[in-house]
């Protein structure tokens, strides 16, 4: 099957979205279909967090964990080692670009399980509201994207359709209503669904002031809207496909941005 939408030039598919929108998840699955990287941008944020609680970073002091989150970068530039290299890892610092393999490193430790805690999770939006510190782990992107351009990558998070992969050949905001986000996610936690709800609605509110996906997704006419409210995961990334392979959009050349970043 040929992928009609995608050139040899430029095999990226960006996802975007909210929180609990199925992102992590359609990404994952359809970076399997079509045999590519995937890159789940938001682990950096909860590994940079980590890496900050670990070294007693006070969190609300943007400059300390700024400078916490450079050296943590190119201390880790230096760790290129054949393990990490087999897993699909730059450094020791990073997620696995495996789609069928998840795993996150942290100075060369694993540390998967620990970034999903829920102290990591209710103090990641420290770390991703930094600008700063979203320069770097940008550019740091950037630069993963750029190498996996032609061969493929699918990657995941906020802002990657606008700032992270503004070139990539198909773009997608995944949505979702607010009352299915909030039963996905409990479902996941546990928790009660009126909290998780509540929950949501605060990373909601954080989200906009860090990020503009729902601004974006609004002017830019190649970012293709998907509401799954109603879809499976499989729904989901069929209907994906059906753009790779089926629809003619519009593509440019892929351009890399890691010298070109904006100021979010």
């Amino acid at each position: 099957m040929t992928e009609r939408t995608m050139s040899s030039e430029n095999r990226v598919i960006a996802i975007d979205g909210p929180a609990s929108s199925g992102k992590s998840s359609t990404a994952r699955l359809l970076a399997q279909r079509l045999n590519y990287k995937f890159l789940d941008t938001g682990a950096y944020y909860r590994i940079a967090t980590l890496h900050c609680m670990r070294n007693n970073i006070e969190l609300r002091a943007p400059n300390s964990v700024l400078s916490a989150v450079s050296c943590l970068v190119k201390s880790s530039e230096k760790e290129v080692v054949a393990e990490n290299l087999s897993v699909g890892l730059h450094t020791g610092f990073g997620v696995s670009l495996d789609p069928n393999l998840q795993l996150a490193k942290l100075a060369s430790q694993n540390v998967t399980a620990q970034i999903r805690t829920e102290a990591v999770t209710k103090c990641v939006h420290h770390i991703s509201s930094n600008a700063g510190v979203r320069r770097i782990l940008i550019e740091l992107q950037q630069k993963i994207v750029d190498d996996y351009a032609r061969s493929g990558i699918v990657l995941e998070g906020r802002d990657t359709t606008d700032v992270v992969a503004p070139n990539a050949a198909l773009k997608i905001l995944l949505t979702a209503n607010n009352e299915v986000r909030a039963l996905r996610r409990a479902k996941q936690s546990g928790e009660d669904v009126k909290i998780t709800a509540k929950s949501i609605a605060v990373r909601d509110s954080l989200d906009l002031n860090t990020t503009n996906f729902l601004k974006t997704s609004a002017v830019n006419s190649d970012i293709v809207v998907i509401d799954n409210s109603n879809l499976t995961i499989y729904e989901t990334v069929q209907k994906i496909l059906n753009l790779v392979f089926d629809k003619p959009l519009r593509f440019v050349l892929y351009c890399p941005l890691s010298h070109s970043i904006g100021s979010k």
